[in-house]
């Protein structure tokens, strides 16, 4: 794979901004719909090929195109794909011809107050690249990080395939060469003037989710679950407690709005996918905008990301306090005294941004290591009980409702 390595070597305080790792962007893979949403470093990329196991191979044959589902693994920098040996996608693609894989996943259907800006909340990968055949002992590799894809730790518990069913399978190794990502998140962009219909408008979030297994007719008495379907659907429900949005009663009343902002049952996820699309959104940003304020005494586009980063801060400590079981009344903060104390606007966009990026940085850190008895803590902030997990989500809907004002107010959409 062929990398594109943006090295920023300059030190904000003692704080070096991280090395990103982009694949080369060009018109092939450039995202021209909305391009504030593309993301072309790999972390992202990755990140969405590695939710789900099934893939559509787009080739062309003769002139003719095709688009083929398939099941997938990745592993470093390829995919593999397996199919019958006589499977005219194998065939076809063994012959290094050029290949369009895409992944996506559904994350809720956005309704809007009008027909037109209806849409959906999604994390989708597009791969380039040519794939070649594998044999021997790669071959049998590739083969285990597919079923690894779909479910962990069943390939150690199952026959493995034998010479005839290995002589009739096709593995390919799809290098990828470019590959882009592009990601909604978020509440519905109405026009300005339908925000005051009397329609309702917002998110209706979908979760991947496994039911109970059900045993094959034929299995023999006695032999119990396996240990992959176990703990898969253990990871389910744990998944499904700890990131599930929290109750009225575990949030201040007037931090509500922010978790109502919050797309799907996973904050988590959230601010995983605002850590690539925030800083793409305002480094986009010209030098006149920084500094733009919209009306007289209004925070400038500096001040706003700077609150943005002091209110996850005080978050963050308010999360850890009552994580770990500190039973102590944590204070409130006046954000009209912090932004002018801040001295945002004579700080340069790289520096904000390097801060942000620590600060995000620090808040996934945290928020991963909790288990679902952590996330349940409660404790008091602002005179008002709240949780851990209702922490993590006013973090993430306090974001998405500054960037809905920027756009809206500030540069009209």
């Amino acid at each position: 794979m062929i990398l594109v390595v943006q090295k920023n070597n300059t030190f904000v305080g003692h704080q070096k901004q991280k090395i990103v790792e982009s694949y080369p962007v060009n018109q092939r893979n450039k995202v021209k719909r909305v391009p504030r949403r593309g993301h072309y470093d790999r972390e992202t990329v990755h990140r969405i090929l590695d939710i789900g196991c099934v893939a559509h191979i787009g080739f062309v044959v003769d002139g003719q195109p095709f688009v083929i589902p398939t099941a997938y693994g990745r592993s470093g920098d390829r995919l593999y794909l397996h199919g019958a040996t006589k499977s005219r996608m194998m065939t076809n693609l063994e012959e290094g011809i050029p290949v369009c894989v895409t992944v996506t996943y559904l994350d809720g259907i956005v309704l809007a107050r009008s027909a037109f800006h209806h849409s959906m909340n999604y994390r989708s990968a597009v791969i380039f690249g040519k794939a070649h055949i594998l044999e021997g002992a790669e071959k049998e590799k590739a083969l285990f990080c597919i079923s690894e894809q779909i479910l962990k730790g069943r390939w150690a518990e199952v026959r493995q395939p034998s010479e005839k069913e290995m002589k009739a399978t096709m593995v390919l190794a799809l290098t990828i060469d470019q590959a882009s990502a592009k990601i909604r998140t978020g509440p519905p962009g109405d026009d300005l003037p339908d925000y005051e219909l009397p329609i309702w408008a917002g998110v209706l979030p979908i979760h991947r989710s496994y039911g109970q297994a059900i045993s094959d007719p034929k299995l023999r008495a006695g032999i119990p679950l396996p240990a992959s379907v176990k703990n898969q659907l253990q990871m389910n429900q744990t998944a499904s407690t700890n990131l599930r949005r929290p109750e009225k009663s575990e949030v201040a009343e007037f931090y509500w709005g922010y978790v109502e902002k919050v797309p799907g049952n996973d904050f988590l996820q959230v601010l995983r996918d605002a850590s690539s699309s925030m800083p793409q959104w305002f480094e986009a940003l010209d030098a006149d905008q920084w500094n733009y304020r919209y009306a007289e005494g209004k925070w400038t586009v500096k001040e706003v990301l700077q609150h943005l980063i002091d209110t996850e801060r005080i978050f963050n400590y308010r999360a850890l306090r009552i994580a770990r079981g500190d039973k102590t009344p944590l204070p409130g903060f006046d954000h009209n005294a912090y932004v002018p104390a801040s001295n945002a606007n004579s700080r340069s966009p790289e520096s904000l941004m390097a801060e942000y990026r620590a600060v995000r940085a620090a808040s996934i850190v945290l928020f991963e290591t909790l288990d679902h008895e952590t996330l349940n803590q409660k404790g008091t902030a602002s005179e008002k009980g709240i949780t851990v997990r209702g922490l993590g989500y006013i973090t993430a809907g306090h974001e998405i409702h500054h960037l809905q004002i920027l756009k809206e107010r500030y540069f009209n959409g």
